[in-house]
């Protein structure tokens, strides 16, 4: 096992891959995803071969960025999905055919406000609100997936909550 990127040879390059590659899985991506992820991390890796006085054991720097990776891809899922939910609140037929041609308007335009918020948080938080509301997984799984504890996940949860609650407060008095 390698600590130090100069000890670093193909073997060892095939077994960080995988452990990138595990990682990346094990934070619920989906098999094409974490492999991206894992080719991106191992990308990082030889960039950062040069500093390599820096940084601890390998393995750790390899988990490190691929959680950080998938946290990114996570990031970009949600962007996406919310822009599609903000597309969707235009689409031609109203959600509620009750609903006046005003009130649609102010319905598309909250959901916009709203990803664009979503948007703005920081990427832990972003990710934990994602895993939570939209793929619906438990404290206790992001905990598991994250490598925090449960007391974590509820208190950045909450945090999350709040700066969002925050945000849209400051949006509605402007």
């Amino acid at each position: 096992m390698p600590h130090a990127f100069s000890e670093i040879d193909a073997s060892d390059a095939l077994r960080l891959h995988a452990l990138a590659l595990q990682t990346a899985t094990r934070l619920g991506l989906q098999a094409a995803d974490a492999d991206d992820v894992a080719q991106d991390t191992m990308l990082r890796l030889w960039e950062l071969r040069d500093r390599q006085a820096h940084f601890g054991k390998v393995d750790a720097l390899v988990r490190t960025i691929a959680r950080n990776l998938s946290m990114d891809v996570f990031r970009r899922q949600s962007r996406m999905s919310l822009a599609l939910m903000s597309d969707w609140a235009e689409a031609d037929e109203p959600a509620d055919a009750a609903a006046s041609p005003e009130e649609q308007f102010i319905g598309a335009e909250q959901a916009r406000e709203l990803a664009a918020l979503l948007a703005a948080l920081p990427p832990t938080e972003h990710t934990l609100l994602r895993m939570r509301q939209v793929d619906g997984r438990s404290r206790t799984e992001m905990a598991r997936l994250l490598g925090l504890t449960e007391a974590s996940v509820v208190s950045l949860l909450s945090r999350a909550r709040r700066h969002l609650l925050e945000a849209l407060r400051k949006s509605q008095s402007q």
